[in-house]
């Protein structure tokens, strides 16, 4: 196969294909797309697949693969979306991953990667799609994520993140969903996040947020979903949530100082059973 120097699209994807990726497929100079989704592929991912420099599409995900992200992805300049999920992939995310000027997804969640965030992702200006969820990243949020102008969705949810939510992610003026449920965020959530108009959906629940609720989310006139959930929230729900028209979730149970009574007009979008307990807490 490495012999297909003219090829230009390779799809395997639901082919039962076992046996380890070749390395010869770095030969295939020509090759635009490769799709081996959804397989039995084990063995690491080869080094020599960052010799295919007009690649658009790399889409290894729901297989078998583990070892590490090969730094040299980071010289497949044509590319545009990377997928790597659902795999047994180890180590970190390489830094080398931010010189993919054209990248639009990078999805690799459902892994065991570790490590920091690179801030180097920061240079992805054309990304839209970052998908890290359910690895084990550790460390900080980068506050240079707060550059990626294009991006529409960021899930960090179920890592082992700290410290606080970068107020540089209020930069993300095109940002329609920020994932971060189940880390270990500590701080205020920043009013900043106030300025992402688009924003459809805020799911920071199951952290170790402290402070008020900004009353500045109340901009954000998109918001269908706000999970804040088992943090540490104080106050009350601000009352111009009930701007909010499309607002249909709110949930902020199990944040043992924040206090009722719950806006009139927020009734409908808040479980029974959450309603009661901040009517609880209003009496005590």
């Amino acid at each position: 196969m490495g012999k297909l120097v003219n090829l230009t699209h390779l799809n395997l994807s639901h082919s039962n294909i076992s046996g380890q990726i070749p390395g010869e497929l770095g030969n295939l100079k020509s090759l635009q797309v490769l799709r081996l989704w959804a397989n039995s592929i084990s063995g690491p991912i080869p080094p020599e697949l960052g010799c295919l420099t007009q690649l658009r599409a790399l889409e290894l995900g729901k297989n078998k693969l583990s070892g590490p992200i090969p730094p040299e992805l980071g010289d497949m300049e044509s590319l545009q979306e990377l997928q790597l999920s659902h795999n047994e992939l180890s180590g970190p995310i390489p830094a080398s991953l931010g010189n993919l000027k054209g990248l639009i997804r990078l999805e690799v969640q459902s892994n065991k990667l570790s490590g920091e965030i690179p801030p180097e992702l920061g240079s992805l200006r054309c990304l839209t799609h970052l998908c890290l969820e359910k690895n084990q990243f550790s460390g900080t949020i980068p506050s240079e994520l707060g550059s990626l102008v294009s991006l529409w969705s960021m899930n960090l949810k179920w890592n082992l993140l700290t410290g606080s939510v970068p107020p540089e992610l209020g930069n993300l003026l095109n940002l329609g969903k920020l994932l971060l449920r189940s880390n270990q965020l500590s701080g205020t959530l920043p009013p900043e996040l106030g300025q992402c108009m688009n924003l459809t959906e805020l799911d920071a629940s199951s952290n170790n947020l402290t402070g008020a609720i900004p009353v500045q989310l109340s901009q954000c006139i998109n918001l269908r979903i706000i999970n804040l959930s088992s943090n540490q929230f104080t106050g009350r729900v601000p009352v111009e949530f009930e701007m909010l028209q499309s607002l249909r979730k709110l949930r902020v149970a199990k944040n043992g100082k924040l206090r009722g009574p719950l806006p009139r007009k927020l009734k409908k979008a808040v479980k029974m059973k959450e309603r009661f307990q901040l009517m609880i807490k209003r009496v005590l």
